[in-house]
């Protein structure tokens, strides 16, 4: 990436875990005039308040959490016994169908998850109905991607299933967005020496490949923390004006 950091560029946040990580760089990328695509989408209000409309994907949750508009697909809670998660969204499709369908369904749409990641768009079909398309039939596409959570093999979860990004890539041929250039993976492990095999298909994919992913050899710690690394990151991208450093140098 040339040293001036582009406004107007589309990002995308999808979180497993604690949302203060996303919040921080969610607040950074608009002062330098960057657009959360998720932006775009119709809202309605539920018990738990504002959401975001994704008609082709009901059970993603895409909420406001820390000030930003993230993508929840994490259905149970991060200690002892895993319980669900209380998300209205969740609660209606349990009551209606049952836990084992319910399992189903969040082990495919954390499929579609790690998918979107690799070529994330959005298609609009009238005026209040947005899919949620990994394909080339997008009207609005993300220019980078960050994924959160609990991490190891190319995998991200929180509570406990898992979306695999490896998998994902394995799959999708040279299937791509013409505009996603990075992906951001604050998770574990992810971006170790070792899985660098599990990464190879999104830079030798035509003719979009992936320009870079960043994340972590070992431990992300996430949390207050994870936030401080990203408050920290969008500054050194904004500094002299978005012209002081790439993105690589950013981070």
């Amino acid at each position: 990436m040339a040293k001036t950091v582009n406004r107007h560029l589309n990002y995308a946040w999808i979180e497993y875990g604690n949302p203060r990580d996303g919040g921080a760089f969610t607040r950074g990328l608009e002062k330098l005039g960057w657009r959360n695509l998720f932006s775009q989408l119709p809202v309605k209000t539920d018990a738990w308040g504002i959401r975001a409309q994704l008609k082709s994907h009901p059970l993603l949750p895409i909420r406001w959490r820390a000030n930003s508009l993230l993508a929840l697909p994490n259905e149970r809670h991060d200690m002892p016994g895993k319980p669900f998660i209380g998300d209205p969204l969740f609660e209606a499709y349990r009551k209606a169908n049952d836990d084992k369908k319910f399992d189903q369904a969040i082990i495919d749409q954390n499929a579609d998850v790690a998918t979107w990641v690799f070529s994330p768009g959005l298609r609009k079909e009238g005026e209040e109905e947005f899919h949620w398309t990994a394909g080339s039939d997008a009207t609005d596409y993300a220019d980078l991607v960050a994924i959160s959570g609990h991490g190891a093999a190319g995998n991200v979860w929180g509570g406990r299933r898992t979306a695999s990004l490896f998998l994902a890539l394995s799959r999708a041929g040279d299937s791509a967005s013409p505009r996603l250039k990075y992906v951001i993976v604050p998770a574990c492990t992810n971006l170790s020496e070792m899985n660098l095999e599990g990464w190879l298909p999104a830079f030798r994919r035509k003719p979009y490949p992936l320009h870079g992913a960043f994340g972590y050899e070992n431990s992300y710690p996430g949390d207050q923390p994870g936030q401080m690394i990203f408050q920290q990151f969008v500054t050194n991208l904004a500094a002299g004006g978005g012209a002081e450093n790439t993105i690589l140098e950013a981070y």
